[in-house]
């Protein structure tokens, strides 16, 4: 309903450890990912910005048939 571009999360994994280990794989990664959407890991300090309301800007290069990179990820939000 909301159409995001993705999502971003601090923990390494969409899904639980014990839910990645199992026979069923990365159900929640998997499904962002199949809708066309980014998956961003290893975000920091999400605990400042605002439940709603925050632009987020992912920046990122393109790399050809690449499966991960670093990015540069920044908010703007009121106080």
């Amino acid at each position: 309903e909301r159409n995001i571009a993705g999502i971003g999360h601090e923990t390494p994994d969409t899904d639980a450890a014990a839910v990645g280990n199992s026979d069923v794989g990365m159900i929640g990664e998997n499904y962002i990912l199949d809708q066309g959407r980014l998956n961003v890991e290893l975000l920091k300090n999400l605990d400042q910005l605002p439940a709603t309301g925050a632009i987020i800007f992912i920046t990122y290069p393109n790399i050809k048939d690449g499966v991960g990179f670093t990015s540069r990820v920044f908010a703007i939000a009121q106080k």
